[in-house]
């Protein structure tokens, strides 16, 4: 079981600061814990608003963790030092004004307790009902704080998409500085199948606990216009967050005699050659936004639906199918290895990886485009305090330098916002989508 304890600085003219919860663990008033070779200097435990000194030294550190009282060591094994080696280790990061967070193991050795409450003379005139109330209050901080304290193990980040994909890269860029901001891991568990279905309604029917989420894209909104979900992609999630926006790129194969937006228009009218899109599934992006471009342009395509981005483009560069949309970071490396020819990308702007690839507007359908857009999302009822963690450690992540050019470079822009917005963003998603394919008479098959 683990508490995260939250360290600062406070100034030292301050006699006897106390300091104050954090909500999410213990802010501990490190200039206290000052003695090093006091290794009596070891806990305090408070009591209904009681101390109970539990070790000679007069240099104690005082403590608050949301109304919940009972013993606590801070290393879980009577050793400050361990507490000492890294608070030293980070003394300039603290001395800036920063904050140290450590994840601390809570100890229940009732019996190592005892003993000190009997060993030390200072504590032998603590009543028995003080002393039963302590371990009472140790005793009930130990369950009840080890199930409020998020996260407390690894979070499985659902990515309902195989293994490649664009969502699956850029799940794999954000994931590692979450489990940073987190203190935990965060692992991508890829689970595939029906256009993101499958893994969708794991995560649907998983405990509302905040330890099991799913990246959503938008065949989240887009599915139900089409099958028969077996959840509601709105009622059934508690949104964490948006993270990406992205527009899609149509690609063909490198050997296609087709340079141009307008020349693979020409050869769907002319009918020489059957004209075949690959899509990501049904509903998926990349499909559409091959709808979208099929009737505006007024040709006919043959659509074929695969189980993901990564295997349509596999049979793109083998010449299995004609064209594409996709992610940039799926076609990125293809694109500049010549077995993919980039046509035009489907935001009102260039990318300015691409900037010498042009908009689909600017091809001769003025008005066209399509963005398509990642976020997070847990089983709803999962506890506003783990969204909010969440939430914190997403938007944290797309914070960072080093996140935020990585993504960059895979074509993402970074996106992130609260929790209420990226619901609010879902609802209009829904809707828009939702005409778009009646519109289209767009049907799963």
């Amino acid at each position: 079981m683990n508490i995260v304890v939250c360290v600062k600085a406070v100034p030292t003219n301050v006699k006897n600061p106390v300091p104050k919860s954090d909500g999410a663990g213990i802010l501990i008033d490190g200039d206290c814990f000052m003695n090093e070779s006091d290794d009596y200097a070891l806990e305090q435990a408070m009591l209904f608003g009681t101390y109970l000194h539990i070790c000679r030294s007069p240099i104690l550190w005082r403590r608050t963790f949301s109304s919940l009282y009972g013993l606590l060591s801070p290393t879980g094994c009577y050793n400050p030092r361990g507490f000492l080696k890294v608070w030293n280790k980070n003394a300039q990061s603290i001395s800036d004004g920063k904050e140290l967070r450590m994840r601390i193991p809570i100890c229940g050795h009732i019996t190592s307790h005892l003993g000190y409450f009997c060993w030390w003379p200072r504590v032998r005139s603590i009543s028995l009902t003080a002393l039963l109330l302590a371990v009472g209050g140790f005793i009930f901080a130990n369950t009840a704080l080890g199930a409020d304290i998020f996260p407390a193990k690894s979070i499985r980040m659902v990515v309902p998409f195989p293994p490649g994909g664009g969502t699956d890269i850029s799940a794999r860029v954000i994931s590692p500085s979450m489990s940073a901001g987190l203190g935990q891991s965060v692992v991508v568990d890829n689970r595939s199948g029906a256009s993101g279905i499958i893994g969708t309604d794991i995560v649907a029917k998983s405990a509302p606990d905040g330890y099991t989420i799913v990246t959503a894209i938008i065949n989240h909104v887009t599915n139900p216009a089409l099958y028969a979900v077996p959840f509601d992609p709105i009622n059934d999630f508690a949104p964490i967050g948006l993270l990406t926006k992205n527009p899609q790129i149509l690609v063909v194969n490198a050997s296609l005699p087709v340079k141009s937006v307008g020349e693979l228009v020409a050869l769907g009218r002319s009918g020489r050659d059957k004209v075949v899109f690959a899509s990501g599934g049904i509903g998926s992006p990349s499909h559409l936004a091959a709808e979208l471009l099929k009737g505006a342009a007024r040709i006919s395509m043959v659509h074929v639906p695969y189980k993901g981005s990564a295997p349509a483009i596999l049979d793109l560069v083998g010449g299995r199918v004609t064209f594409t949309f996709s992610s940039l970071p799926s076609a990125l490396n293809l694109i500049k290895l010549e077995k993919l020819r980039g046509l035009a990308v489907t935001g009102l702007a260039r990318s300015l990886l691409l900037p010498e690839v042009p908009t689909i507007a600017e091809s001769g359908f003025p008005g066209f485009e399509m963005t398509a857009w990642l976020g997070l999302l847990a089983p709803a009822k999962t506890p506003a305090a783990a969204i909010a963690s969440l939430n914190a450690a997403s938007r944290e992540a797309l914070g960072r330098q080093e996140v935020t050019e990585r993504l960059f470079t895979l074509g993402y822009e970074p996106a992130a916002g609260s929790p209420e917005e990226f619901r609010t963003y879902l609802r209009s998603e829904m809707d828009k989508w939702a005409k778009i394919i009646k519109d289209h008479d767009i049907k799963a098959k």
